[in-house]
């Protein structure tokens, strides 16, 4: 049996017409699932917080799009028909609301064999327009429930707080675990791999960050790491997510519909202030980098001096504000170019060959002219996949790809 939230207060039946039995707080109804896969590389699938799956709602879908971003949350958009998904929760004696869960059940896609990413269902929107009756449903990925979890005062130094000589992945893997142990506090997150990276030591204050902020601010360190959620929630930590696909080509003209390269001097910072905790007098700590005021680099040299000051409130110790400000300083102390490319999605290499962290080479004709020199012949790095995927199955894929 599957297994389903269910918001209301009536007694229901399966659909094998057993009855269902809740203790006084509501418990999540049972049936069993549904659907059947359409002729599709793609499948969605409806899964209770426990694992265990719901429905197949691949068939009911009219239109999907997902995002995935090295490090962030995913995203994943899905519309139906109105009528058609009235129909089925009706077959099943529940709601709309009730089947979906908003808050507490979960999606998965598929595509072929290979599980690409999961989330929580966070947003319904039912509407009426004329003859025109429509479903759009919102997931997150598993990062961004960890945004309603802090630090507390009582969490001490053992897992909580401070940390001295501890692997990077480890005290990401606590703090996820500590947040779990609390009472109603385990989201059924569990460990995955975690590489080895480097040794560090860092301290937060309680009731500072949240625990998606400081897991999102630990991968700006210098020489960090990456991570990511299975769509299993398990949650994995790399010294560095993705491989080189030397194998795998990219080319315009070719699987490659179309090419953007904005080069961005908006954001120049070639002398990085990093605040720690405390404010005005009361100020315990700033770390540059350079850490010197008198080095003169050959950022500032071109672009003359940029300076930014970044606060970081839940810090008070020197090596994590130099690593923020040194990772700060190498992403922006030259002008950034983030290329966009849009892939033909139904030509090779297919999503799947190639991921979130991977290096690929991109061939440029060179007939394109001189805009888009620096991309031809080099590997980039896919830092975002955007798919949609239209009512034919037709996908559109757009990268996102950097140097790092």
């Amino acid at each position: 049996m599957a297994q389903i939230i269910d918001l209301q207060s009536e007694a229901l039946l399966t659909t094998t017409g057993d009855t269902l039995v809740y203790p006084d707080v509501v418990a999540p109804a049972t049936y069993d699932a549904s659907g059947q896969t359409q002729a599709s590389n793609y499948v969605y699938e409806l899964w209770s917080p426990g694992g265990q799956q719901i429905a197949d709602i691949s068939p009911y879908l009219r239109t999907r799009h997902f995002k995935v971003t090295r490090n962030r949350a995913e995203a994943i958009d899905m519309s139906f028909d109105l009528g058609q998904m009235e129909s089925l929760v009706a077959s099943l004696g529940t709601t709309v609301a009730s089947f979906f869960g908003p808050g507490f059940n979960e999606v998965r896609i598929r595509r072929g064999d290979r599980y690409l990413i999961g989330g929580q269902i966070s947003y319904l929107l039912p509407a009426i327009d004329g003859s025109k009756r429509s479903l759009d449903v919102r997931a997150v990925g598993f990062l961004e429930i960890l945004k309603d979890r802090y630090l507390y005062p009582t969490d001490g130094t053992a897992l909580g707080l401070t940390y001295t000589n501890t692997d990077i992945g480890q005290i990401m893997w606590n703090m996820i675990n500590l947040t779990q142990s609390r009472q109603n506090g385990n989201f059924g997150i569990t460990q995955g791999n975690i590489e080895t990276s480097r040794l560090v030591g860092d301290t937060w204050k309680p009731y500072g960050l949240n625990i998606r902020d400081i897991l999102i601010g630990i991968t700006k360190w210098y020489r960090s790491v990456d991570f990511a959620f299975s769509a299993d929630k398990k949650f994995y930590v790399y010294a560095r997510q993705g491989q080189d696909k030397t194998e795998l080509r990219f080319a315009l003209p070719g699987n490659i519909k179309s090419l953007r390269l904005p080069v961005d001097a908006s954001q120049l910072a070639n002398l990085v202030f990093a605040r720690g905790s405390g404010n005005g007098s009361d100020q315990q700590l700033v770390q540059t980098w350079p850490a010197s005021l008198s080095t003169s680099t050959p950022e500032q040299q071109t672009y003359k001096l940029r300076e930014v000051i970044n606060d970081y409130p839940s810090f008070n110790t020197a090596q994590p504000l130099t690593d923020r400000a040194q990772e700060e300083y190498r992403k922006y102390a030259a002008p950034t170019a983030i290329p966009e490319i849009v892939l033909d999605g139904n030509r090779e290499p297919f999503l799947g060959a190639y991921w979130i962290g991977d290096r690929v080479p991109i061939s440029i004709d060179a007939n394109q002219g001189t805009a888009f020199a620096a991309l031809d012949g080099q590997s980039w790095r896919i830092n975002e996949i955007d798919v949609t995927v239209d009512e034919n199955d037709a996908e559109t894929i757009t990268l996102k790809v950097g140097l790092y």
